[in-house]
């Protein structure tokens, strides 16, 4: 079996694409309510638009101020239950074998950082590589389960093995947080997929395209030209922020989706750039988002609109050392903020810097380390005893968690409640690429402003070609009001 508690030996790539946002799309939409797993209840739905203010509902009985219950094991057995095995699955060879790395190494690094140890209990990261597949994920995760005796499965970035593990995860009854990618709308709250096992602390891509188009509308911009891939991640994420834009009262003019992956050429898509448009959204990952931002630099047009980086992969810092002054200006949005200030998160940033010099700390590595401070937290809770399935689900769905970017809550459907941030890309005084911070929503619930019955009807990715001359008065008569 292809696996290690370190992945030390990879070989350093350029970051190509980020295949969570590939994948393949559910055929339908899916209703509020989720399925009933086996052997425990079902998950709420989450009703209307999570809030600041909204308190998740934990999976089984216990409350947010409650502690989960043990069955029938002490605190000292626990303690000496041998090591927390972690299960992560991840790409680690291939297009996206950088963004897997980074995944691997981040979680690595926030348990290096407390002795990977918790509750008297040591922390073993087992990494495994899916080679971009279903099929070989759940070979892996079969082995993890069976063979090594996993505890909980992280990581994860495509899209088409989220959906296949969630399936793996009910079935075996094994948690699994999705912690890398699966930017698709409606995955833990789907009920096809939906269970007390599955949840979700990556991206959901409303939580970023809402606040991303009511900063633009304010900022005056009105007419927004759409450039996506031209897959399931891509045309959800164009779907979500042109009904973003339209209800803020913006239009949409164009909307072009170039081939993927490894589209060489990005020049045919800028020449025929909508003029009229003051705002160019774009969600171009890896070595595309690379590309796009080189060749853009270079565009003539006789007006230069605004580029918003959804997810910020065209600006992470894997790309900036080739990038240089090409990203200088874009604005990013990102569940991370690679500005931030926070000591926390400076600390981190030092440590990383000491650690790998020459190494860039990138949306990956962020996000990885938060999501394993909130898988830490869990384990703490339950003190150390994990083989309790029941106690460390109540205790990673109930109360809030403290990361390195933010606070962190799930809604009753497991998906995350977090910070949605907003950077640009800036020119430092010595010639280099940093980031300054620009806009800050706290405790974003996964539809935003939005009703989960809207996007219901909206059903992202699925609306390719629509929103050139789409109005308001459609959107609401599509979606509701």
């Amino acid at each position: 079996m292809a696996a290690s508690v370190r992945v030390a030996s990879l070989i350093l790539v350029p970051v190509f694409i980020l295949t969570a946002c590939g994948g393949t799309a559910p055929a339908a939409s899916p209703s509020p309510s989720p399925s009933t797993p086996p052997a425990s209840k079902p998950a709420a739905a989450a009703s209307g638009a999570a809030s600041a203010s909204a308190k998740p509902a934990a999976s089984g009985a216990a409350s947010a101020a409650a502690k989960p219950a043990a069955s029938g094991s002490t605190a000292a057995s626990a303690a000496t239950g041998g090591s927390i095995r972690i299960g992560y699955i991840t790409d680690l060879t291939g297009t996206t074998a950088q963004f897997g790395k980074d995944g691997v190494d981040g979680t690595n690094f926030f348990f290096d950082s407390i002795g990977n140890t918790v509750s008297g209990r040591k922390v073993e990261v087992i990494a495994v590589d899916d080679e971009i597949k279903p099929d070989v994920a759940i070979t892996k995760a079969r082995q993890l389960v069976e063979n090594n005796k996993v505890h909980i499965i992280m990581g994860v970035l495509n899209t088409a093995i989220c959906y296949a593990l969630a399936d793996f995860a009910k079935a075996q009854q094994v948690p699994l947080n999705i912690t890398q990618g699966c930017s698709s709308q409606f995955y833990a709250s789907d009920p096809r997929f939906a269970s007390t096992y599955v949840s979700r602390s990556s991206i959901v891509p409303m939580a970023l395209a809402d606040p991303l188009a009511e900063w633009a509308t304010k900022q005056g911009f009105k007419k927004a030209s759409i450039m996506t891939f031209d897959q399931v991640g891509g045309l959800e994420a164009a779907d979500l922020f042109a009904a973003a834009f339209l209800k803020q009262g913006g239009s949409i003019v164009q909307e072009q989706h170039p081939p993927f992956p490894n589209n060489p050429d990005f020049g045919p898509y800028l020449a025929q750039l909508e003029q009229s448009a003051d705002l160019l959204f774009t969600f171009e990952p890896g070595i595309d988002g690379l590309r796009f931002a080189q060749q853009f630099v270079n565009y003539t047009g006789q007006k230069r609109p605004k580029v918003v980086d959804f997810a910020g992969v065209v600006t992470d810092p894997t790309n900036l050392g080739q990038l240089k002054d090409a990203a200088a200006g874009i604005l990013a949005a990102q569940i991370a903020d690679l500005g931030s200030q926070s000591a926390d998160y400076q600390k981190m940033a030092a440590a990383w810097k000491a650690k790998y010099p020459d190494r860039p700390l990138s949306v990956n590595v962020v996000n990885a380390y938060a999501a394993a401070q909130i898988v830490s937290t869990a384990f703490q809770r339950v003190n150390g005893n994990v083989e309790d399935k029941q106690a460390l689900l109540n205790a990673l769905y109930t109360g809030e968690f403290s990361t390195i970017r933010g606070p962190v809550k799930f809604d009753p459907s497991h998906e995350p409640i977090q910070n949605s941030y907003l950077y640009e890309a800036v020119k430092n005084a010595d010639g280099s690429i940093g980031f300054k911070d620009v806009e800050k929503r706290e405790l974003v619930g996964p539809t935003a402003s939005f009703k989960p019955e809207q996007l219901q009807k909206l059903k992202p990715g699925t609306n390719k070609g629509k929103w050139p001359g789409f109005t308001k008065a459609q959107l609401e008569q599509l979606i509701g009001s």
